[in-house]
């Protein structure tokens, strides 16, 4: 077996038992983040940019560590919220444009929601997003400072450099 190949299935295995072991302790009424998996314990093989003391999480490309859930734990709707945002943000940030309506749908839905109209809220309700002129997506600075950024802070995350770096949202009337 190649050194990658046994390498990759041991940062696996290490990464299921650190997994188990947090849901086990889930189960048991235990809410304590000390089972969270942290960068260089094997549960998630250092990528480059990271920055933080947490695991970096990307949400353009991981799925939650937890289930998202629009009606759930305080924990399940912050990983409805960053899931869904991080996801609008990544695509605003890196290709410097509008999520579109297909996009939109696939985050919410990745977040816990039925479908990308429910998340409509977010731009009348917060304004954590706008719309430009072509109905695409964008967050607002607010969005991306305080919901993304202050949300990936708070799970213990480090997003990746591109997205934790300094962004400032267009505004569009």
């Amino acid at each position: 077996m190649e050194e990658t190949t046994r390498q990759a299935l041991s940062a696996i295995a290490t990464a299921s038992r650190t997994l188990a072991q947090a849901l086990d302790k889930l189960l048991n009424g235990e809410r304590s983040t000390a089972a969270r998996p942290q960068p260089g314990d094997g549960a998630f093989p250092a990528r480059e940019g990271q920055t933080g003391q947490g695991s970096v999480w990307d949400p353009e490309v991981d799925a939650p560590l937890i289930t998202p859930k629009v009606v759930g734990t305080r924990e399940e709707q912050d990983w409805c919220c960053l899931t869904y945002l991080g996801g609008i943000y990544a695509i605003n940030k890196r290709y410097n444009r509008g999520a579109n309506r297909h996009e939109v749908r696939k985050y919410a839905m990745k977040a816990g929601y039925r479908d990308g109209r429910a998340v409509t809220a977010w731009s009348k309700g917060n304004g954590a997003t706008q719309n430009d002129e072509d109905k695409q997506r964008w967050l607002t600075n607010t969005g991306v400072n305080y919901w993304v950024k202050g949300l990936a802070d708070k799970l213990g995350l480090t997003l990746p450099a591109d997205l934790a770096e300094p962004w400032d949202a267009p505004v569009f009337s």
